[in-house]
C-alpha cells in the first residue's frame, strides 16, 4: 500500500495541527501527519485555505487605519472659527478670490500635489460661509449643484480642447419666457428683454445667482436714473449718462453700459428688476432670507 502524500500547499506540521483540531471536533483520533487517510486531504486543504484567508484579513484590518466618517457640517463650523480668528470676519470676497487665484497658480505648477487642490477647496468653502450661507445650506448647495450638473447636456470631452474649460449647453438651461397675449406692449417688451438677456447676453439663472451683492438691482437703478435724467431736468441724476459715462451705482465696467432712449432704458431696467426679484425668490427657497 502506497503511503499517502500531502497536498503541495500544506506542510507536515500544519496538516498535523489541523488534523488534531478536526479530530477534537469530530471525536476521532487524528492519525500522524504522514499517515492520515487520503479522504482527509480535501477537508484539510479547504480548512487551511479558509484559516489563512481569515488570518490575512485580520492582519490587514489591524495594519490599516480605522476609517472615520467625515462630518462636513462639523468641519465647516471648525473652519469658520479658524478663519474668522486668522483672517477676520465679514465677506472679504476680494481677499478670498485673490488667495484662490494664487493657489490655482500653484495647482498648475504642481497638478499632482493633493495639498494644493485641498487649499482651493478650503478657500472655496471659506468664501461660501462668508457669503452668509450656513453649513447646512452649503452642503445642500453642493448636492443640488452636482445634481444639476448631472442633468445638463455637455459636449463630447473627446473633441474638446483639453486645456480649456468644458461648458454645458447653456441654450438648454432656460425655459423661454411665455408672454401672455393680453400683456401690454410695455410688459411684452420687458419680458422680451429679459429673454434676450438670457439667450444673447448669457445672463442665465446660474449667472444671476452668483451676483448676490445687489449688482443687478444697482444696474436696474442706473438705467432708470438715466431715463429719468433725460425725461426730467429736475431728476436726481447729474446728466450726460447717455454719452457713455454710467451713474456711480453702475456695478460693472463701463463697456457694459449701453444707454439708449428713455423708454428703452426703462425696459432694460424693468427686465433687470425682474431678474433680481427672481434671484431673491430662488435664494429664499434655498434657505436664505431677504426681508
Amino acid at each position: 500500500m502506497s503511503e499517502p502524500t500531502l497536498p503541495e500547499d500544506l506542510n507536515a506540521g500544519m496538516i498535523a495541527a489541523l488534523a488534531k483540531l478536526i479530530g477534537s471536533i469530530t471525536g476521532l483520533v487524528a492519525p500522524p501527519a504522514n499517515a492520515f487517510p487520503p479522504e482527509w486531504h480535501a477537508a484539510l486543504s479547504d480548512f487551511y485555505r479558509t484559516a489563512s484567508e481569515i488570518a490575512a484579513e485580520n492582519l490587514a484590518s489591524k495594519a490599516a487605519p480605522t476609517a472615520v466618517a467625515f462630518d462636513m457640517l462639523a468641519h465647516l463650523q471648525r473652519q469658520r472659527v479658524f478663519s474668522e480668528r486668522t483672517f477676520g470676519p465679514g465677506k472679504r470676497t476680494k481677499m478670498v478670490a485673490d488667495h484662490i487665484r494664487k493657489e490655482l497658480d500653484e495647482v498648475e505648477e504642481n497638478p499632482s500635489d493633493l495639498a494644493e487642490w485641498v487649499d482651493v477647496i478650503l478657500l472655496a468653502l471659506d468664501g461660501a460661509w462668508r457669503s452668509g450661507a450656513s453649513p447646512a445650506q452649503i452642503v445642500a448647495g453642493i448636492e443640488a449643484k452636482q445634481t444639476k450638473n448631472e442633468g445638463r447636456t455637455w459636449p463630447d470631452w473627446q473633441t474638446a480642447d483639453p486645456n480649456k474649460a468644458i461648458e454645458h449647453n447653456r441654450a438648454l438651461d432656460e425655459t423661454p419666457i411665455s408672454i401672455p397675449q393680453t400683456a401690454t406692449d410695455a410688459a411684452r417688451d420687458v419680458l422680451a428683454e429679459r429673454q434676450r438677456q438670457v439667450s444673447v447676453e448669457g445672463w442665465t439663472v446660474d449667472h444671476d445667482d452668483e451676483l448676490d451683492g445687489g449688482e443687478i438691482a444697482a444696474a436696474a437703478a442706473a438705467y432708470a436714473l438715466c431715463a429719468a435724467d433725460n425725461l426730467h431736468p429736475q431728476s436726481n441724476g447729474d446728466g450726460d449718462y447717455a454719452d457713455g459715462t454710467p451713474p456711480d451705482m453702475w456695478p460693472w465696467h463701463e463697456d457694459w453700459w449701453k444707454p439708449a432712449t428713455p423708454r428703452r432704458d426703462l425696459v432694460k431696467a424693468g427686465a433687470l428688476i425682474l431678474a433680481e426679484i427672481e434671484r431673491l425668490d430662488r435664494a429664499s427657497i434655498a434657505g436664505c432670507r431677504f426681508e
